[in-house]
This record gives C-alpha cells, structure tokens and sequence, in this order.
C-alpha cells in the first residue's frame, strides 16, 4: 500500500516536471537599407521594442513551452524559429505555433512604419521612432515615447481602459466597458491602438534624447 508521503512525493515531483519546460533563443539581424517597414504577426507574446541608434533591425526571440498541464505532449522546440519575409521594403516576422510562449526583445533605429498584430500577450514600445499601428486580441500595450516626434494619436479597447499622458490635447470617450482616447503631441508620427480585451497607454516623453 502506498503511503500518504510517497504519494504527495510523487506529487510534488510531477508538479516540479510540469513546469520545467524546455526553452530555445534564436538571435536575428536584418539590415535597414531596403528596409523602410516593420511588421509582426504573432499568435501570443511578449515584446518589447527600444529604439537603438544601429542601423539594423536586431532581433532575439526566446521560445518556451506553456504551462498548460501534464498530458499533452510537449512541442519541440529545437527546430522552431520566426518566419520572415521582405517585399517591397516591408520587412514581416511571423510565429505563430500553437503552445508555444514567445519573449521577443527588438531593436530598431528610425523608420517609416512598425505594425504590431498580436493575438495573446503584451507589448511595450520605448522611445521609436516610426508611425506606430498595434491591434491586440487580448492584452496590453505600454508605449514611452517622445512628445517632440509624435502628432496624432488615437487609440480604443472594446473592452478595458485607454490612457495618454503629457499630450498637448487629450479627448476620451468611455461606454460601459469599452473605452476610445485620442490626443496630440508636438511632432509628425502617428500612433494607431486598437485591442478587443485589455489595456492600452501611451505616455508623451519631453525628454527627446531618451533613447534616442
């Protein structure tokens, strides 16, 4: 007969085995010259964008296993890695594997458009300098960036909170659960928001060489 210890043993070092998950990085750089676009399509995530003064797009992505029980058979990861494609100067990375977390920290100096289109997860954008278009399924989106280079900027959630801090104009509009911002600063970029479930801020940095 097994014993009450033995089984909570057991127990534990199932649980232990369970949340180990195996876990790959795959490091990339793209060089900017016939590059005036950035897009990323990704099925769930966290990223991080910062502004870098290189004139490369640098790229590192870590991949792990979700933690979503004991029973269903582990991905393997040793052959995963983002797609990537250019045309017509847009350069695109993709991933989009099913129970698989993603950690991506991106470097980019200025360009012309950086798209972000994210299912599950969360994104935070400090001190880019580009037009800015996120839509977000389910999350969240923290960008810091500077007031002396972005304009018009308007962002909704169909359902959480939106926010603009150090705008020179600020106009917000809720309802019973969804909520619509739009505000101004003192330069020419853009920043669009869009997210079904979540949160979305955007704070207007006078600081304009933090990052820069």
């Amino acid at each position: 007969m097994v014993s009450r210890k033995i089984v909570a043993i057991i127990f534990i070092l199932a649980l232990g085995i369970s949340l180990a998950t195996a876990e790959e990085i795959r490091h990339h750089e793209f060089d900017t010259n016939d590059i005036n676009r950035l897009s990323l399509d990704i099925r769930t995530g966290h990223i991080i964008v910062e502004h870098h003064d290189q004139q490369v797009i640098s790229v590192e992505v870590r991949l792990s296993e979700e933690n979503e029980g004991w029973f269903r058979r582990s991905p393997d990861l040793t052959n995963m890695d983002i797609r990537q494609s250019l045309r017509n100067s847009q350069l695109t990375l993709s991933f989009d594997e099913k129970h698989v977390d993603t950690e991506w920290i991106i470097r980019i100096p200025a360009i012309d458009q950086f798209d972000l289109n994210l299912g599950v997860g969360a994104a935070e954008l400090d001190m880019i300098d580009t037009d800015i278009t996120v839509n977000i399924g389910v999350g969240a989106v923290e960008m810091n960036l500077a007031l002396a280079r972005y304009g018009e900027i308007e962002m909704s959630t169909g359902v959480g909170d939106t926010s603009i801090r150090g705008a020179r104009s600020i106009e917000s509009n809720r309802a019973l659960v969804s909520s619509h911002i739009s505000g101004s600063g003192d330069g020419e970029h853009t920043v669009s928001a869009n997210l079904g479930v979540g949160s979305a801020e955007v704070k207007l940095n006078q600081n304009t060489t933090a990052g820069l």
